[in-house]
């Protein structure tokens, strides 16, 4: 997938998709990986589970559970791959959005669940444009330097959307309820 593709798609979901395209479009994954957690849900009645992974690449480490945060806004992004291959395929995204910086309790901005049962061709099941907003309760956040450790439980509505930039299909929505429990790269 090139830039090109992205930019076509329009800014805001470039943004979406690009952290998903590098953990999971740049080849075959290092020896060196290392598993930071597990990420569990029901999605439509049927258990699933993915983990969460942190490799070194050239350029610096890549982490599939990751804090960021500055005086503007704290960004959490986990997602979750079935096998430690990074394929496209059956990948469990969550991201979390918090105005200026994260503290205990303070509500998010913004939460958006994307599920990629297949490939990034489609279909895509989003929690983006459906009726019912998705929510996530944090039981623990705690963070020692460059590591934190995270356990939340998600909820939503997902909706198909039958390729990326198609609209949403809100008459095709299932339900989505899950958590995680991993270590989080501070960044």
């Amino acid at each position: 997938m090139t830039w090109p593709v992205l930019q076509r798609w329009g800014c805001f979901s470039a943004v979406r998709v690009l952290p998903l395209c590098l953990a999971v479009g740049f080849g075959p994954l290092p020896a060196c990986a290392e598993e930071l957690g597990v990420m569990t849900a029901r999605v439509d009645g049927a258990p699933m589970e993915w983990r969460l992974y942190a490799f070194d690449r050239s350029g610096g480490q890549i982490a599939t559970a990751a804090f960021r945060q500055d005086q503007w806004l704290a960004e959490l992004q986990l997602q979750g791959h079935v096998e430690p291959d990074f394929s496209s395929a059956d990948v469990m995204s969550l991201t979390v959005r918090f105005p200026g910086w994260y503290a205990p309790g303070v509500a998010p901005m913004s939460v958006d669940i994307l599920y990629v049962p297949e490939r990034l061709g489609g279909p895509f099941w989003t929690s983006r444009g459906a009726r019912q907003g998705p929510s996530v309760e944090i039981v623990r956040f705690d963070v020692m330097g460059r590591m934190g450790e995270i356990d939340l439980a998600f909820a939503g509505k997902l909706c198909r959307k039958a390729y990326l930039s198609a609209p949403v299909d809100l008459g095709n929505c299932v339900e989505v309820l899950g958590r995680v429990v991993s270590r989080v790269v501070m960044e």
